[in-house]
């Protein structure tokens, strides 16, 4: 037995990505399906116009870019060449486009910090003395570090 709609928008559910849809959520970070231009219906023009449009892993809705989404995401990707996007994440957030309309702006996704590799035993006695000897030089130079850091 399916759900009963009870609302307009699950009635008439959107297939465009809005700034709405991550507010309160943003940033999010989205994995690139595929970007590709496709013909969309202009309403200003009254015409079908070339469009780029960026589809995401695991999202019910895309993304028509605008320019400067467009370079926000080559940037974030770090490169204009649209098809290599896939696979790459990207960070989205609620923003305000200089026209103070509501938009989503794009950046580079926080990348996470690498874990590190298992250590024989014997090459894990040896750090700890490392790091033994390592910490009494660091507590010498750890306040004028702070100091430099948060002044």
């Amino acid at each position: 037995m399916t759900k009963p709609v009870t609302t307009v928008s699950e009635m008439f559910p959107r297939e465009w990505l809005h700034p709405d849809d991550i507010r309160g959520r943003s940033p999010l970070t989205v994995t690139v399906e595929r970007a590709q231009i496709e013909p969309r219906f202009n309403p200003r023009s009254k015409r079908e116009e070339d469009r780029l449009i960026v589809y995401f892993y695991k999202a019910t809705r895309h993304l028509i870019c605008n320019k400067t989404q467009a370079f926000e995401l080559a940037e974030a990707t770090g490169t204009e060449v649209f098809g290599d996007w896939k696979g790459h994440q990207v960070r989205l957030s609620h923003g305000m486009a200089p026209n103070h309309k509501p938009t989503i702006t794009i950046g580079a996704a926080p990348i996470a910090p690498a874990q590190p590799a298992a250590q024989p035993a014997e090459a894990q006695e040896e750090t700890a003395q490392e790091t033994a000897q390592d910490d009494e030089i660091d507590e010498i130079d750890d306040d004028a570090a702070a100091t430099t850091l948060w002044a």
